[in-house]
């Protein structure tokens, strides 16, 4: 037999069938509900030299005895409470994996003590030099770990991260912040090239075009979408201590930036291409920031010296905006205006006016379009479904 597949039934009934050694498996896949009782015989991974597909949900094993050589794929999922590996126990099983492309654990908690911790300074990395996927679903102390004591690949191509706590946070401890820093400067060390795409939604996505600029060569997927009172908060910590000067791309959907935010993001030298949902005060502020001497911050240098094409979804160009007695589209008449004075020329201005759960959609009228169209080469208002799309064009 090289393939066995188990679906979600009763593993201790199932399990007393298979009581010998598969020394010619290839693909082992066990999904169950997880419980103390589903645990892999022994025996199963014995002799495991032929497997090259591991995938283990819902049931644990004797992990000291974990050695897979051959091993492509490794997946730990759901781990029974308390059964499951610490991230140093898994670590040392990972380095054992020297053909390893793919890694997927999810709700590993690490319960090392700081001694256990201070020991892994003198443990010499882990290199992967095969592994192109990566996907942790962990806590932010475990996922520190883990980028701590590996090295990647230039072949590495995907990274998703999920940040899971349990009990869920009251509040947000300087730690968490911390810990994500170190995660997002252990991931820009292991990559050899520069971002060129950032999305900040619940999930933060990142990626890289190659050399040649003919494909995405490396992604970084961050999801907070479960922790929603921090995810801005690490988010930021996040792409905050990312190497951005390459960025090209960047969306910002259902995540909230300051003006302070936006005025970093302002002065990336590469930016040409913005997506935007709401944000509408903060980003036109900074838009405007430079063009005229203000007494809040004298002497400022415009911003998004590069940016060529933007999108806006949702704005309500109808409303109040931040200046006294002005309209958001009355603000944004007036900021393109200015930049296309000082030769910060727009070339394309989408307003995205529907869709995304707005109960009332309003059209852009037509004074506005005519108004922006003075200013920016090419305006449109467009519906949703005619302008998603994540990846850079």
């Amino acid at each position: 037999m090289n393939n066995r597949t188990c679906s979600r039934q009763s593993l201790p009934q199932l399990l007393a069938l298979v009581q010998h050694a598969a020394p010619l498996l290839e693909r082992l896949v066990l999904s169950f509900e997880p419980s103390e009782e589903n645990m892999l015989p022994d025996v199963m991974i014995a002799d495991s030299s032929k497997l090259e597909v591991f995938i283990l949900e819902g049931c644990h094993m004797s992990w000291e005895l974990a050695c897979f050589r051959n091993l492509k794929i490794f997946s730990l999922c759901r781990i029974p409470a308390g059964l499951g590996p610490s991230m140093i126990q898994l670590l040392g099983i990972l380095s054992k994996m020297p053909l390893l492309e793919m890694v997927k654990i999810t709700d590993i908690s690490d319960s090392t003590s700081e001694e256990g911790v201070s020991s892994l300074q003198s443990v010499v990395p882990i290199s992967f030099v095969h592994l192109k996927h990566i996907n942790l679903s962990c806590d932010l102390r475990s996922s520190s770990l883990f980028f701590d004591n590996v090295i990647l690949s230039r072949d590495t191509s995907q990274i998703e991260l999920e940040y899971t706590v349990s009990p869920p946070l009251v509040r947000l401890d300087d730690s968490s912040i911390a810990f994500m820093k170190r995660i997002a400067r252990k991931v820009q060390n292991n990559i050899p090239d520069s971002f060129t795409q950032l999305i900040l939604m619940g999930k933060i996505h990142c990626s890289m075009f190659s050399s040649d600029g003919s494909e995405t060569a490396t992604t970084v997927d961050i999801d907070l979408s479960k922790q929603r009172d921090f995810n801005t908060v690490l988010g930021n910590a996040f792409w905050q201590s990312l190497h951005l000067d390459q960025l090209q791309f960047l969306r910002v959907d259902y995540y909230w930036l300051d003006a302070n935010a936006w005025m970093l993001l302002g002065d990336l030298p590469l930016l040409t291409k913005l997506q935007v949902r709401s944000n509408e005060r903060p980003l036109l502020e900074v838009l405007y920031s430079g063009m005229v001497a203000q007494p809040v911050t004298p002497g400022r240098s415009p911003t998004f010296r590069m940016l060529k094409r933007l999108t806006t979804f949702g704005w309500p160009l109808h409303k109040r905006g931040s200046v006294p007695g002005e309209t958001i589209a009355m603000q944004m008449v007036t900021c393109f205006r200015s930049r296309k004075a000082a030769g910060l020329h727009l070339e394309e201005l989408t307003l995205v006016m529907e869709g995304f759960g707005m109960k009332e959609p309003r059209e852009v009228d037509q004074e506005t379009l005519a108004e922006l169209r003075k200013w920016i080469t090419k305006v449109d208002a467009d519906s949703v479904q005619q302008i998603l799309g994540y990846r850079y064009s």
